[in-house]
Parts: structure tokens; C-alpha cells; sequence
């Protein structure tokens, strides 16, 4: 999953980071490995995979991303044709590993009703804000705008937010 969402698709993924206690979910956004060949067997892969997670816990006011790691260890089992067929986890890792991952696919309508999201912000404005304008072309000379500006420009009121 890292390297098909995180390496090949460009895209985050969310985790579960422990199996033994309360569900708690992070994005995942970048990790690095590496892996050795066992002595005698070339059907198993040593790995060792650092995953950085974005931490929710930081203040109102925070801009910017606060970051964890984790460092796993595990056994990848190859085929002959080199096929990922299993898998174990090892070391601390057999008590430290994700519970489970997924991937968000679209953003969920709220049910009728019910409001769970902030009904201030609208998600395309948030897609502006981490995708970029469609419309800026920094290669022709615009210059990005200033927060406050897109936030203004989005028909918002700064302080009405921050």
C-alpha cells in the first residue's frame, strides 16, 4: 500500500497506528525503507520501513504540519518470479504495527440533517488552498496571493476564521 498510494499515486493514505488500543486514525504521507535478501534464501526480504504520520494534536492557531515516525521491521516472502506472497511482522514490530489502513476515496456528503463538517468552509476552498488555483500560472509571472488574500478572494472574512 505505501508504494502503490504513497510512491506511485502521489497520494496519502490513513492508519490505524496501533492494533492494542483505541482507534485513532493518521495520514500517512512519505515513508522510507529498505530491505536485504536473506543469507541463504532469496525468497524472503529483510524490511525496515520509517512511515511519517501528520499529527492531529497541535493548537488552533498551528500552520504547518506536525510529524511522527515509526520504524517497522518485517519479512517479505517472494515467489520465483519475485511476487510478494506473504508476510510477517518481526522484532518490536510484531507488537508495534498499524491496526489496519485505508484510503479516502471522495469527500462524504454529510447526512441530511446533520452537520459534521465546518459549515463555514467549503471543501472546495480547502482544495484551492492545497492544490492550488487552476487559474495561477507561476511560469507567466503571477505571484501567489498571501493567505489573508485567498481567504478574502474566496469571499471569507479572515478574522471570522482564524
Amino acid at each position: 500500500m505505501l508504494l502503490e498510494y504513497i510512491g506511485n499515486r502521489k497520494s496519502a493514505i490513513v492508519c490505524d497506528t496501533a492494533f492494542d488500543r483505541q482507534v485513532w486514525n493518521f495520514p500517512c504521507y512519505k515513508f522510507e525503507s529498505s530491505w536485504d535478501t536473506g543469507w541463504f534464501d532469496d525468497s524472503k526480504l529483510k524490511v525496515k520501513t520509517t512511515v511519517y504520520y501528520a499529527d492531529d494534536g497541535v493548537r488552533p492557531d498551528f500552520i504547518g504540519t506536525k510529524w511522527f515516525s515509526t520504524t517497522y521491521t518485517y519479512n517479505l516472502f517472494l515467489d520465483s518470479q519475485g511476487n510478494i506472497t506473504g508476510g510477517e511482522w518481526t522484532g518490536g514490530s510484531r507488537q508495534n504495527h498499524p491496526d489496519f489502513v485505508w484510503v479516502p476515496t471522495a469527500d462524504a456528503p454529510n447526512p441530511n440533517g446533520t452537520v459534521q463538517e465546518n459549515p463555514r468552509l467549503d471543501p472546495k476552498f480547502v482544495k484551492e488552498i492545497t492544490q492550488g488555483a487552476s487559474r495561477l500560472d507561476l511560469g507567466g509571472g503571477d505571484v501567489p496571493l498571501a493567505p489573508d488574500s485567498v481567504v478574502v478572494e474566496a469571499g471569507l472574512n479572515p478574522r471570522d476564521l482564524f
